[in-house]
């Protein structure tokens, strides 16, 4: 019985080594999922913020060093997924602020309501990327539009509130009144500059909309 038994145990273990040998992966395995999990950190940096993609390529990672070239390729595509997921959210929420921000704006021309209405189709498509971009270009173009037509009517009206009420600057007889009110702030011409208070007090009596001639010149 008992050389039976020491005969039998030998067999048991030879046969489990040929059933499952150990796996090698070749050297262009390695090199190729090298190249994945590579593709897969530029990914994973562009999001930051994104915790899961983080663990799974770490997960790949020790895929690679523990030989399973298999898994390690998974895990690094679907944490390449998740990062592009998360910087897709993302741009949908900023291209959603910035589309608010351009529709404030008025009279478009035809090319930007094309540039609009892609930028909106984008989105419907929730598409972040595409969306974002074409509306921060629009929405700079926009504000650089508004800024000169702004400096436009600065330089036709570069002073506005020294003429105050437009009830006075429609009277000429309030004209003097408004001199005198204004006689502090204008004895220096050239300290008037756009940044400075402009406004001035005008004296009760001095407020009428309309003047009489003969009342001026009963005065």
């Amino acid at each position: 019985m008992c050389l039976a038994a020491c005969s039998s145990t030998p067999a048991r273990v030879a046969t489990a080594e040929v059933q499952a040998p150990q796996y090698r992966p070749s050297a262009a395995a390695i090199a190729g999922t090298e190249k994945i999990i590579a593709k897969s950190e530029v990914a994973v940096s562009a999001a930051p913020t994104a915790r899961s993609a983080q663990i799974l390529l770490e997960d790949a990672r020790k895929a690679l060093a523990a030989g399973d070239t298999v898994s390690a390729r998974r895990l690094a595509r679907s944490a390449a997924q998740e990062a592009q997921f998360v910087v897709n959210n993302a741009n949908v929420q900023q291209a959603k602020r910035t589309l608010s921000e351009v529709k404030s704006y008025t009279n478009l021309n035809a090319q930007q309501y094309v540039r609009l209405r892609a930028a909106e189709n984008a989105l419907v498509n929730n598409e972040g990327v595409p969306a974002t971009q074409l509306l921060t270009r629009l929405n700079t173009q926009l504000e650089a539009s508004s800024a000169r037509y702004a400096a436009r009517n600065k330089r036709a009206n570069p002073n506005p509130s020294l003429i105050g009420y437009q009830q006075i600057a429609n009277n000429p007889f309030q004209w003097p009144s408004l001199i005198r009110a204004s006689y502090a702030l204008i004895q220096n011409p050239s300290a008037v500059l756009p940044t400075l208070d402009k406004s001035v007090e005008m004296p009760a009596s001095d407020t009428r909309t309309d003047a009489d001639p003969s009342s001026e010149a009963a005065s």
